[in-house]
């Protein structure tokens, strides 16, 4: 199919590198490949007038000639012979890790870019300022029928079959935290004392029991 194209990511000012309306990028795609930031090593211009498409409407073939050929042509800023951060001579797939190991070196650099980062638990601070960054946004409906369509698809749906097998593995197991006398227990008890139940809650709280018992009596 010819739903193929070859774009290029210009600069908007000039650099080192090269002046303002240079390429800086060739890539191939099809789709939103131009624009998305995923699986880019270089990301898109903010700009998106700087996206420019070279040739539209090529089969995966031609794209991938016309990239190997341009990439050519302009040179890569790796190798000293060019103004475009291509880090290949293009002509190819982009290639991924699947059936690759990364070598000791790569690993140790890896392995040093992590050390003493904390991925968590945040800090009072980090939560304060993410509380009040969020504080006061409204979500339109149109994103908010969005997030709904997308929760609701059949993807993100569990079938009836997975949610049997899971409920009959939890049959009988107890959680630690929920154990008699343990401290998520004492702690829900201290939150609870003297509160008083809503007479919404304490109707939902019945016919949930009922439901229960009505369980019960349909399995013996």
């Amino acid at each position: 199919m010819n739903k193929f194209y070859v774009y290029k990511y210009i600069r908007s000012k000039n650099s080192k590198h090269g002046p303002a309306g240079s390429p800086y990028y060739i890539g191939k795609g099809c789709g939103k490949r131009a624009w998305s930031i995923k699986g880019h090593r270089i990301k898109p211009p903010v700009n998106t007038d700087n996206i420019i498409f070279i040739s539209t409407g090529i089969s995966n073939e031609e794209a991938l000639c016309l990239e190997k050929s341009l990439i050519k042509q302009y040179g890569r800023i790796d190798l000293g012979t060019g103004c475009l951060w291509n880090m290949t001579d293009g002509g190819d797939n982009p290639p991924g890790m699947k059936g690759k190991h990364h070598s000791a070196k790569s690993k140790t650099k890896m392995r040093a870019a992590k050390l003493g980062k904390k991925t968590g638990p945040h800090s009072a601070e980090w939560n304060a300022n993410i509380s009040k960054s969020q504080t006061g946004k409204v979500v339109s409906p149109e994103t908010c029928a969005l997030i709904s369509k997308n929760h609701n698809h059949p993807k993100n749906l569990y079938t009836p079959e997975w949610c049997e097998k899971v409920s009959k593995s939890k049959i009988g197991k107890k959680r630690p935290d929920m154990l008699s006398g343990s401290e998520h227990q004492k702690k829900c008890a201290a939150s609870n004392k003297g509160g008083k139940r809503s007479p919404e809650t304490i109707l939902k709280m019945r016919e949930a029991a009922k439901k229960r018992e009505a369980k019960k009596r349909n399995k013996t």
